[in-house]
């Protein structure tokens, strides 16, 4: 962890003058209510939402879950949320999420009887073009709702594998449906982040870090993270990059910062950046990343990486931490045995890898040697998808069916 640079945050309190974009820091047990107090501190609902519009809540709750272990926004941040749109004169409200989304992760809320529900897999479709795409080239489904109303931008803080945090930026890629979201990974995750951001940027992002994650993510093990914290923004960027910082990161060495800064999104710069709230120097506490503490793959694997990328290298190692957690090593250790070190290369390679009986070409820049071993595409590859090929794979080979 890069030391950090004394006073490097500009407080916006006691009238002290607005240097860059502002973001609200609030900490405490009661989460609407803090939720409630970091849109306050950026001048209040109003002043995003007007009188007639139509406003969509996009949380994280990609996995339908009620418990409070960090994977899923929580609904009282959500409820606070649709009562503050609805008394900033919302004509509906709208709470919308791909993939497994229930009712029943609202109970206990007055959620469902103020706003809408939609699953985006099930909701009517657009096919969109985004001008100036750099990885999403092509037409794809998005939900018709998205044009019509100003969007909420409500995550969980989160680690991940591929993109070393998840927060504003790629909470925005539930806008396409559970079934197109290979597109995003052979286009290449980091820039389809970034050009979903464009088509349809959030009147306003507040993250829900009350609980986080850490570990293994988006695979498994992981853990809760208990901070009692909202952090919320207009700045896409800057809202992340604050909440990284708190998470123990340098906002400036994740990726997907720096090219949403790069391509105009928001800054970036802590020191440009101006805290109303809570000093994150008080709040900061370093998430667990449990897929870069992964030694125990070199005793099994041959690891060829040569120039691939942080975000392909995480994605396998976290899909490989995931088989040690869930299936254990006993029937790795036997191909070990039996043919020796399965060989797992990624990134650019100008020759295939021989004489070795078992190889794995993982992610799109392996393409070209497909036909040389086992070929799985991504770019980077979904850990979990790698966790289940690798896996079956190798229990295929002591099977005999694979060699």
């Amino acid at each position: 962890m890069r030391k950090r640079d004394k006073d490097i945050f500009t407080k916006g309190v006691n009238g002290c003058k607005h240097l860059g974009p502002r973001v609200a820091v609030v900490r405490g047990s009661d989460r609407k209510a803090i939720t409630r107090k970091a849109v306050e501190l950026l001048g209040g609902m109003d002043k995003f939402i007007s009188k007639g519009d139509k406003v969509l809540i996009k949380p994280n709750m990609f996995t339908n879950t009620k418990e409070d272990i960090g994977f899923s926004t929580r609904p009282q941040v959500v409820e606070a949320l649709v009562e503050m749109a609805l008394e900033a004169g919302a004509s509906k409200v709208y709470v919308g999420e791909r993939g497994a989304m229930q009712r029943d992760i609202f109970e206990g809320t007055r959620v469902l009887e103020m706003a809408e529900m939609i699953r985006f897999d099930d909701a009517d479709f657009d096919i969109v073009r985004i001008p100036g795409a750099k990885a999403l080239k092509f037409g794809f489904r998005i939900p018709k709702i998205l044009r019509e109303c100003k969007v909420i931008n409500v995550p969980v803080a989160k680690v991940h594998a591929l993109t070393q945090v998840t927060l504003s930026l790629k909470n925005l890629m539930g806008y396409i449906c559970a079934c197109d979201t290979g597109y995003v990974h052979l286009s290449g995750l980091l820039n389809s982040i970034i050009d979903l951001s464009i088509l349809k940027k959030p009147v306003l992002n507040v993250i829900d870090m009350t609980t986080g994650c850490e570990g293994n993510v988006p695979a498994f093990p992981t853990s809760p993270v208990k901070m009692n914290t909202v952090i919320a923004s207009t700045d896409m960027v800057a809202v992340d990059a604050v909440a990284a910082y708190i998470m123990g990161f340098d906002p400036q060495e994740i990726r997907l910062i720096v090219l949403a800064h790069k391509r105009g999104l928001g800054e970036m710069d802590l020191k440009k950046i101006e805290i109303i709230g809570e000093n994150p120097d008080a709040l900061r506490r370093r998430f667990n990343t449990l897929w870069t503490e992964s030694d125990w793959i070199d005793e099994y694997f041959e690891f060829i990486k040569d120039t691939a990328c942080d975000a392909c290298e995480n994605a396998v190692r976290c899909g490989l931490t995931a088989i040690k957690a869930l299936e254990g090593v006993d029937f790795i250790k036997e191909i070990v045995d039996r043919y020796g070190k399965p060989v797992i290369v990624i990134g650019p390679r100008e020759k295939p890898i021989e004489g070795r009986k078992i190889v794995f070409y993982l992610g799109n820049c392996t393409a070209r040697w497909m036909d040389e071993g086992f070929y799985h595409p991504g770019c980077p590859p979904l850990a979990n998808q790698i966790r289940v090929f690798v896996s079956e794979v190798l229990k295929g080979i002591l099977r005999g069916e694979c060699i």
